[in-house]
């Protein structure tokens, strides 16, 4: 919603045209009305207005000194002078201070009204400016390593599903690599020698660890990678062309090259540093479960320094048909963290899905398998969590099954332990739903309120809104979903009926009535009556 204030020192002119802008707005123009520039500026101090339709010469301070004052604080404020003067030289100058307009108030209402209009869709277009666009491209791509590592780190947890991945720009993340082709997973670690570093020091080593890496990798394969912020580097390796086609080529290079970099990092850097190495390309989306793996490759060698490891390293970690269903387990668990942000964000849909990929992921193993229970605690935490969050653990419908969720080993099976999980989610978004009917409920009743108690008062869409701290967009909207009307044709309604009640009551002057309404003089208070009903009050009165 646009604000316009209207300023002139002539009464009579400030409340016609304050008149003509209220009655014919649509309801997206707030106006604010000031008899003088000072006045005008105590109105600024509190709104931030978008139009000033301001009157040129005006004793103490003038309309061009109060529009400098308005652009200090308003930069991007339209400026419209208003003036009644022919006087040229007086309005070049006011043209010369900047981009305004100017109407002279000899040409009448319909134009003024057009200049205003023309002016609130410069405001609209000015939203859309190209210029803006340009700059937030820059922006995105200055940021572009931050969110490269988000997305990136985001895979290897788990958190993104086929979906999300498949609209996601690799361009727009900076990523070199492409979509459709499969990836070989590695990962440099940080050995023992640099748990002496502190934060920023890490960061500087892993900055440091990412350009030996693009200098000894780059001219056969193309990279990306992200930092875990703690010991690890994962890096994404796709081959730059046919000169690396087999699976045993591409080893024999990168574990070369690693051996160069592990080299160079001690040398240059004096920093050990370890690599292990995934024994086959995988595509994006198992990006979790080979990050999994490369920690267990790293295991069993904790306090050693400068090795390199390959999935041969160790047997026992090899995705084999006995732990395949472990590694798949261990990948979903990794998204538990997602709970906490559909409870939040009132994902319903989502959850419940990833409530059911538990289920599936359980449904092979047995209630006594520690790891299993393990997996399902990490969302039942998660949960209780979320719950407690929103003050929901305590509900006496909640209570029982919250019991219930928290020891698993009281069912027979999997699948009923899940069936708790997914009846407690159906009940969050119902108290969800339920809490929101409540609030919304309560702010139109509050608005409901003030109207009925303020008829002769502000009614404006900025002044509404600060009663129920909502935005002026959202609370109409909100109004009319729940009224099926707008807020404007309710009050119109509201003060017709006022209007046609006291009219009915012969001891009331008319110009009293309009003043019990909030119309500024009778006659505006007449010439709504009549729109609304083809009557004038008198004609009203005397038909009653």
């Amino acid at each position: 919603m646009n604000r316009m204030l209207i300023v002139d020192d002539e009464k009579l002119i400030l409340e016609g045209l304050v008149q003509l802008f209220t009655q014919e707005s649509t309801g997206d123009l707030a106006v604010y009305q000031a008899s003088s520039a000072i006045e005008a500026l105590s109105v600024l101090a509190r709104k931030k207005i978008d139009i000033l339709l301001t009157d040129i010469r005006m004793p103490t301070m003038t309309g061009l000194q109060l529009a400098e004052e308005v652009r200090e604080r308003w930069p991007d404020c339209r400026i419209i002078f208003l003036t009644g003067y022919h006087d040229f030289d007086y309005i070049y100058e006011a043209v010369k201070r900047g981009s305004v307009r100017y109407v002279l108030k000899s040409e009448g209402d319909a134009r003024i009204f057009e200049v205003v209009q023309d002016t609130i869709q410069e405001l609209e277009e000015s939203l859309r400016v190209e210029s803006l666009l340009q700059q937030a491209v820059q922006l995105q791509k200055r940021q572009s390593s931050h969110y490269r590592s988000l997305f990136l780190s985001d895979l290897a947890e788990g958190l993104l599903n086929e979906e999300e991945f498949e609209h996601s720009s690799f361009t727009d993340l900076d990523i070199p690599l492409e979509k459709e082709m499969p990836v070989y997973f590695a990962a440099a670690r940080l050995d023992e020698g640099s748990k002496r570093l502190k934060g920023t020091e890490k960061d500087y080593m892993f900055a440091a660890l990412d350009t030996l890496c693009q200098r000894y990798l780059h001219p056969s394969v193309k990279i990306t990678g992200y930092s875990d912020s703690h010991c690890y580097y994962y890096l994404f390796i796709q081959p730059k062309d046919d000169s690396l086609l087999s699976r045993e080529m591409i080893h024999a290079f990168l574990i070369g090259s690693f051996e160069t970099i592990q080299r160079s990092a001690e040398v240059t850097l004096q920093l050990p540093v370890s690599f292990a190495l995934m024994n086959q390309s995988m595509g994006w989306m198992e990006t979790s479960r080979a990050i999994q793996v490369i920690k267990l490759l790293f295991y069993p060698y904790q306090g050693e320094e400068r090795i390199i490891l390959t999935e041969k390293s160790m047997a026992s970690v090899n995705p084999s048909d006995e732990n395949s269903n472990y590694q798949e387990l261990a990948t979903l668990q990794q998204q538990a963290n997602k709970i906490e942000l559909y409870l939040e964000s009132g994902q319903k849909e989502a959850l419940l899905q990833l409530i059911e990929m538990l289920r599936a992921g359980l449904r092979p193993f047995i209630m006594e398998d520690h790891k299993v229970l393990a997996a399902y605690s990490s969302y039942s935490l998660r949960f209780l969590i979320g719950l407690n969050k929103f003050e929901l653990s305590d509900k006496p419908q909640i209570q029982p099954l919250l019991n219930m969720l928290m020891n698993p080993i009281i069912h027979r099976t999997w699948e009923q332990a899940v069936d708790i999980l997914k009846e407690l989610s159906l009940l969050f978004f119902e108290f969800q739903r339920s809490q929101t009917s409540m609030v919304k409920n309560d702010v139109i009743g509050k608005l409901k309120t003030y109207i009925h108690q303020n008829l002769s008062g502000d009614l404006s869409l900025t002044n509404l809104s600060e009663q129920v701290y909502l935005n002026p967009e959202y609370m109409s909207r909100l109004f009319k979903q729940a009224e099926g009307v707008t807020l404007s044709d309710y009050i119109t309604a509201l003060k017709l009926d006022k209007a046609k009640e006291q009219l009915s009551l012969p001891n009331l002057y008319v110009q009293d009535i309009a003043s019990n309404l909030g119309f500024s003089t009778a006659g505006y208070f007449t010439r709504f009556f009549k729109k609304e009903t083809g009557l004038t009050p008198q004609e009203f009165r005397s038909k009653s």
